[in-house]
């Protein structure tokens, strides 16, 4: 973060703003009810084209959040910021690591599937299995972790279902459960 206040500030209010008229938020989101853009406030925002210099300024300055909301397909310096995030949640939590506070892997997945990261699916893979390592029941991280398969391309499904047998037993339904929004795009239109 800047240690210009105003420029903390502004960095912030930029956040927020993104954060607002974000398409991807989920009605569980921390947002409060009413709150939520309409429709149309989301398709203005969708097509602001940002200037390049705002992403690279925001991998410069090391604010992921702004990466994760300007990430755009093919920006080499966006993915190379973004892998190393994944080694950071595993090396510490928000306590002994601040860079760690933001970076759950299933918001990484997402910003990578803006970059259209073409090894995703491995990346999405690694990270489930540093997470359920010694993991003894199911909790929040990996069920947002889980929830990011939607983002993964259908044709991978065959290497999806493979890992599926590598899984404990106790994680192995939840996983297949997230995996089935990509069946449902992979079939083809029965009429």
């Amino acid at each position: 973060m800047p240690n210009n206040p105003a420029a903390k500030e502004n960095v912030n209010e930029l956040i927020q703003l993104l954060g607002y008229f974000d398409p991807e938020k989920t009605p569980d989101s921390d947002e409060i009810e009413g709150e939520r853009p309409d429709a149309q406030g989301q398709e203005w925002l969708r097509k602001v084209r940002w200037d390049p210099r705002w992403l690279d300024a925001a991998i410069k300055a090391d604010q992921p959040v702004l990466v994760r909301y300007l990430a755009r397909p093919g920006h080499q310096g966006a993915t190379s910021y973004l892998l190393p995030l994944l080694e950071v949640k595993a090396k510490g939590s928000a306590r002994t690591n601040p860079r760690a506070i933001w970076h759950q892997p299933c918001l990484i997945i997402e910003s990578l599937a803006r970059c259209q990261y073409p090894k995703l699916t491995d990346v999405f893979l690694k990270a489930i299995e540093g997470r359920v390592k010694g993991l003894q029941h199911f909790d929040t991280d990996l069920q947002l972790l889980f929830h990011s398969a939607r983002y993964l391309s259908p044709a991978d499904l065959p290497k999806l279902d493979a890992f599926a047998a590598k899984l404990d037993e106790k994680f192995v339904d939840k996983y297949l459960e997230a995996l089935a929004p990509l069946r449902a795009t992979n079939q083809p239109n029965q009429t």
